[in-house]
């Protein structure tokens, strides 16, 4: 699995981790389907603190 892109807008692609954000923010994501879906759903269960201390 690997994600590329704007390391600028990877905050705003983690408040709403889905394929079609990634895609809109400019990132790539490769890998097998079922890799990126994992990660994609293990991202969503982190909280969202971006900017804030947890």
């Amino acid at each position: 699995m690997t994600v590329t892109g704007p390391a600028a807008a990877w905050p705003h692609f983690t408040m709403e981790p889905t394929a079609f954000r990634a895609s809109a923010l400019g990132f790539a994501l490769t890998g097998p389907a079922p890799v990126r879906a994992r990660f994609l759903c293990l991202l969503r269960a982190f909280p969202r603190t971006v900017g804030q201390d947890a």
